[in-house]
């Protein structure tokens, strides 16, 4: 398998939620099958056209890192706990945008809007249900938010792109009635999920062509 990248628009910065990283590790572009996919990943970070922020790189660090048990080292997730930790991996801040804090307030009135809302939808539909106890949006995901809002206003001349696996439920699903795609409608930022974002960043995959398996077989 060959993977090439047919452009770069340097105008344009994406921000990269966790389950974009965690998601593709563990399955599709699993490092053992698609390896070169995690070195554009790092490309495309030293290149600034993707970020996350720290809080995303310490999410991957609590769900991924490996365990020590009474009977051995568990390595399944070292992968991914590795990677985002090397030093030449620029995909994440090191640190807080000066004043996030800012915009972290905004989107956490947006995502208190967007339960109201979708409260009031599915309660149409079940007058006893009640919001999950554990919130589906967390910090971590606002300050995902917060990063693409603190861009869009200090850097207006460039665009600016969430990238996400969570979908805009309409309705909205009682077990997840609120997600980072209903947020980021609210607050008019553009959002997208990882497979636009390789179509709209150029990553090509090529098959090995039928004639050059047949000759190694």
């Amino acid at each position: 398998m060959i993977i090439t990248l047919q452009r770069f628009d340097m105008s344009v910065k994406y921000i990269l939620d966790t389950n974009v990283y965690i998601e593709a590790s563990k399955g599709y572009y699993h490092p053992e099958i698609v390896p070169v996919y995690w070195d554009i990943l790092k490309n495309l970070g030293k290149n600034d056209i993707i970020k996350s922020p720290k809080q995303v790189k310490e999410e991957i660090k609590i769900q991924n890192k490996p365990t020590l048990t009474k009977e051995t080292l568990i390595e399944e997730d070292r992968f991914l706990y590795d990677w985002s930790r090397s030093p030449e991996n620029k995909c994440f801040l090191e640190n807080d945008l000066k004043g996030v804090a800012e915009f972290f307030k905004i989107a956490n009135e947006a995502y208190l809007k967007v339960q109201r809302k979708n409260s009031e939808i599915i309660r149409k539909r079940n007058k006893s249900w009640k919001w999950p106890r554990k919130e589906p949006v967390s910090d971590q995901d606002l300050f995902v938010i917060a990063t693409v809002l603190f861009y869009k206003k200090y850097f207006s001349n460039n665009r600016f792109v969430l990238v996400t696996k969570e979908s805009n439920d309409n309705p909205p699903k009682a077990y997840k009635p609120a997600k980072i795609p209903h947020i980021c409608d609210e607050l008019e930022i553009e959002w997208m999920d990882d497979f636009q974002f390789i179509k709209e960043v150029g990553i090509i995959f090529d098959s090995v062509s039928l004639s050059s398996y047949n000759s190694k077989n």
